[in-house]
Protein backbone atom coordinates (compact mmCIF):
# COMPACT_ATOMS: atom_id res chain seq x y z
CA UNK A 1 0.00 0.00 0.00
CA UNK A 2 1.13 3.01 -1.03
CA UNK A 3 2.14 6.55 1.19
CA UNK A 4 -1.09 8.19 -0.25
CA UNK A 5 -3.44 5.27 0.34
CA UNK A 6 -2.29 5.26 3.75
CA UNK A 7 -2.94 9.02 4.43
CA UNK A 8 -6.21 8.95 2.83
CA UNK A 9 -7.13 5.64 5.22
CA UNK A 10 -6.11 7.89 8.00
CA UNK A 11 -7.66 11.03 6.80
CA UNK A 12 -10.98 9.10 6.52
CA UNK A 13 -10.86 7.59 9.79
CA UNK A 14 -9.94 10.48 11.54
CA UNK A 15 -13.02 12.72 9.86
CA UNK A 16 -15.22 9.74 10.75
CA UNK A 17 -13.41 10.07 14.83
CA UNK A 18 -14.09 13.82 15.14
CA UNK A 19 -18.24 13.27 15.25
CA UNK A 20 -17.16 11.32 18.63
CA UNK A 21 -15.49 14.64 19.82
CA UNK A 22 -19.06 16.52 19.49
CA UNK A 23 -19.16 15.53 23.05
CA UNK A 24 -17.81 17.77 25.51
CA UNK A 25 -14.94 16.40 27.85
CA UNK A 26 -15.82 12.77 27.62
CA UNK A 27 -16.59 12.98 23.26
CA UNK A 28 -12.53 14.77 23.24
CA UNK A 29 -10.84 11.85 25.94
CA UNK A 30 -13.16 9.19 23.83
CA UNK A 31 -12.38 10.93 20.41
CA UNK A 32 -8.36 11.92 20.69
CA UNK A 33 -8.09 8.21 21.94
CA UNK A 34 -9.55 6.31 19.16
CA UNK A 35 -8.14 8.68 17.20
CA UNK A 36 -4.42 8.35 18.30
CA UNK A 37 -4.89 4.00 18.74
CA UNK A 38 -6.26 4.22 14.41
CA UNK A 39 -2.85 6.52 13.99
CA UNK A 40 -0.73 4.80 15.67
CA UNK A 41 -1.55 1.05 14.59
CA UNK A 42 -1.69 2.50 10.93
CA UNK A 43 1.87 3.54 11.73
CA UNK A 44 3.07 0.63 13.62
CA UNK A 45 1.77 -1.32 10.45
CA UNK A 46 3.44 0.70 7.83
CA UNK A 47 6.78 0.22 9.56
CA UNK A 48 6.37 -3.47 10.19
CA UNK A 49 5.29 -4.22 6.94
CA UNK A 50 7.45 -1.57 4.83
CA UNK A 51 10.38 -2.75 6.72
CA UNK A 52 9.60 -6.75 5.69
CA UNK A 53 9.67 -5.35 2.67
CA UNK A 54 12.46 -3.10 2.65
CA UNK A 55 14.92 -6.14 4.08
CA UNK A 56 13.63 -8.36 1.56
CA UNK A 57 14.47 -6.33 -1.13
CA UNK A 58 17.23 -4.20 -0.92
CA UNK A 59 19.21 -6.18 2.40
CA UNK A 60 17.38 -3.46 5.05
CA UNK A 61 19.09 -0.67 3.06
CA UNK A 62 15.85 1.21 2.70
CA UNK A 63 14.36 0.85 5.62
CA UNK A 64 15.56 4.20 7.48
CA UNK A 65 13.70 5.64 4.44
CA UNK A 66 10.59 3.52 5.10
CA UNK A 67 10.67 4.60 8.57
CA UNK A 68 11.08 7.91 7.66
CA UNK A 69 8.17 7.66 5.28
CA UNK A 70 5.56 6.22 7.69
CA UNK A 71 7.15 8.95 10.52
CA UNK A 72 5.73 11.66 7.71
CA UNK A 73 2.40 10.22 7.29
CA UNK A 74 2.26 9.61 11.12
CA UNK A 75 2.85 13.14 12.01
CA UNK A 76 -0.32 14.74 10.15
CA UNK A 77 -2.40 11.96 11.35
CA UNK A 78 -1.57 12.98 14.99
CA UNK A 79 -1.93 16.78 14.61
CA UNK A 80 -5.81 16.20 12.64
CA UNK A 81 -6.64 14.24 15.86
CA UNK A 82 -5.58 16.90 18.07
CA UNK A 83 -6.32 19.82 16.35
CA UNK A 84 -9.36 18.60 14.99
CA UNK A 85 -10.87 17.15 18.47
CA UNK A 86 -10.48 20.48 20.33
CA UNK A 87 -11.48 22.33 17.21
CA UNK A 88 -14.96 20.11 17.16
CA UNK A 89 -15.35 19.96 20.90
CA UNK A 90 -14.83 23.53 21.54
CA UNK A 91 -14.87 25.28 25.21
CA UNK A 92 -14.41 22.44 27.82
Amino acid sequence: MSVNKHLLTLFIITNILIVVCQGGLWGLIGGSIGCTIVCNSAYAGCVGAGSAAAVAVTAGVAAPAVIAACAAAWTPCMTCCISACAAATGQI
